[in-house]
């Protein structure tokens, strides 16, 4: 089913969260930025490698990959290849750390992560991303948002009590459109701690290989369509309505006010523009 809307829990007080209104900006963090250590560093699962043919086929993979790399260094290709292998197998523990430790510095590099959520009245939400309730909330229309991410998938975060299994031969593919390699980087890059459920994350997911981002690349300038409506929380400071106001009235979009149900533990909403 398309998701029609997905939500943004910001802070008033943070003037990078209100500059996304202003400028029309989005920022796409990177992993090690993230709140969640475990946050796209599911790990490929290396102890599958449990044949030479398995083992050697993946090594071919990671050789393709970096090709460009070896040759610009006069690699001997094949000698390379076989010293690899011959390392993988005498000291398996230490390459399975290696090759996991190396796929987390790339991630930090190419991947870029623009993490919403599919419901606007979570208490637990407002409460830690909105600054106890005195922040925002925006609404996005993720199909306007995708033209402007790079390589992009989206999808809804699934929640785990363990980690999924990884098949490390496919995680290197000349065949990105492949279901099972689509499959890996899903359940590496929208998997999370069961712990998580309650935030329904919807994450659209960018991949800027080979190239990797630059510091100033993840900073996204989107259209005024990209925005469907802003909510202020219960606690937002009456003094800063109006330039909420203004903020709303520019980009033509509606302005709704968090409330209390009365007898619930469920938030209303009122729209104030």
């Amino acid at each position: 089913m398309e998701i029609s809307t997905i939500y943004k829990y910001r802070d008033w007080t943070n003037p990078q969260h209100v500059d996304i209104l202003n400028s029309k900006r989005i920022y796409l963090p990177s992993p090690e930025e993230l709140n969640d250590p475990f946050d796209c560093r599911i790990p490929i699962s290396l102890d599958l490698l449990d044949t030479d043919t398995k083992i050697l086929k993946y090594l071919n993979n990671y050789i393709i990959q970096n090709l460009r790399y070896l040759q610009e260094k006069n690699y001997n290709i094949n000698t390379y290849t076989q010293s690899l292998v011959d390392t993988f197998k005498s000291k398996k523990p230490e390459m399975i750390k290696y090759y996991s430790e190396l796929y987390e510095k790339r991630g930090n590099l190419h991947f870029g992560i623009f993490c919403a959520s599919m419901i606007w009245d979570s208490i637990q939400m407002w409460s830690y991303y909105s600054k106890n309730h005195t922040g925002f909330c925006i609404g996005f229309n993720p199909q306007r948002l995708f033209p402007y991410i790079p390589n992009f998938r989206a999808m809804k975060v699934i929640y785990r009590k363990d980690f999924p299994q990884v098949n490390p031969l496919a995680t290197y593919s000349p065949n990105t459109e492949s279901k099972e390699f689509i499959d890996n980087c899903f359940k590496m890059s929208h998997t999370k701690a069961i712990g998580w459920k309650s935030e329904k994350e919807y994450r659209i997911f960018s991949n800027k290989f080979p190239t990797g981002y630059k510091k100033n690349e993840r900073l996204i300038v989107i259209d005024s369509k990209c925005f469907k409506n802003i909510l202020v929380g219960l606690n937002f400071p009456e003094k800063e309505l109006p330039k909420m106001i203004e903020l709303a009235a520019n980009l033509k979009i509606p302005l709704f006010k968090i409330s209390r149900i009365p007898n619930k533990f469920k938030f209303g909403k009122t729209r104030i523009f």
